[in-house]
């Protein structure tokens, strides 16, 4: 079957995925670029069986990130699989500010890591600073140590639960932390994904509650804390952080203006 006519006949049979995502798919089972595939398009194709699979798996609802085994995030891709979240574009503001407060020989240690996407690209943008990063998932550090060896990244990463084995202090620390509640039902369309890396199970604050209490002793005087939190939880987490320890929060926003996360500082 011609390439043209193998596209056709899978927008037939599946209408409800866009024809640019059959495209990629095709150059995905075809390991070929879009290029390729418009030169080609009346070539004749070998064995459909992992175009037809692809097609199968997308239209079942399964990211387009985990099915090319890659998602971009601040001009880098990155390695990803369901051991992982999906890299969002909104962590990427988390990325400009954290640069805003490096310096050389900043220690640097990121918490709920994932596929590494926070310390490998600061590490990549501002090689001056020393980076740790840790998570509970032992598949998701095989994703990040992956992506650090892949992209040339110096990390320094481990297993743990939070800050539970951490020593030493630092000038920044950085957190995405699973934080929806275990009843929100956002959880259902987003069952390709880690629960454990979307879910506290809770009300979905319990990290911030840990972090308000743990986080303070592994900060340098001058340190700071960067957070990112859901899009109605500001309040709820600036709350949390209203103690002795630390200092008025400062929010800020992402590109829909929902405040997305915060910058604290020890008191």
């Amino acid at each position: 079957m011609q390439a043209k006519h193998a596209l056709l006949e899978a927008h037939t049979l599946y209408p409800e995925l866009a024809l640019s995502e059959i495209k990629s798919l095709l150059c995905l089972a075809l390991s070929k670029d879009r290029a390729w595939l418009i030169a080609h398009s009346d070539d004749e194709l070998p064995t459909l069986g992992a175009f037809n699979e692809l097609l199968q798996r997308r239209q079942q609802g399964e990211p387009m990130a985990y099915l090319r085994g890659a998602q971009e995030f601040y001009g880098r891709d990155f390695v990803v699989s369901p051991a992982v979240l999906i890299p969002r574009p909104e962590t990427e503001h988390l990325i400009d500010i954290a640069l805003g407060l490096l310096t050389p020989n900043t220690r640097v240690l990121d918490l709920c890591t994932g596929s590494g996407i926070v310390p490998i690209t600061l590490a990549k943008e501002y090689p001056q600073a020393h980076y740790f990063a840790s998570d509970i998932s032992a598949s998701a550090l095989h994703i990040a140590s992956l992506n650090a060896q892949t992209l040339g990244a110096t990390v320094t990463f481990s297993c743990q639960d939070l800050l539970a084995q951490t020593t030493g202090k630092y000038g920044l620390i950085t957190c995405n932390p699973p934080y929806l509640s275990g009843y929100d039902p956002h959880l259902g369309a987003l069952h390709f994904e880690p629960r454990l890396a979307l879910s506290d199970e809770a009300d979905g604050l319990s990290f911030y509650r840990r972090l308000a209490q743990e986080a303070y002793a592994f900060l340098h005087p001058h340190g700071h804390l960067l957070i990112e939190h859901g899009h109605d939880q500001a309040e709820a987490v600036r709350h949390i952080f209203n103690t002795s320890h630390w200092a008025p929060s400062q929010a800020y926003v992402d590109l829909a203006g929902h405040r997305r996360g915060m910058l604290i500082k020890r008191a």
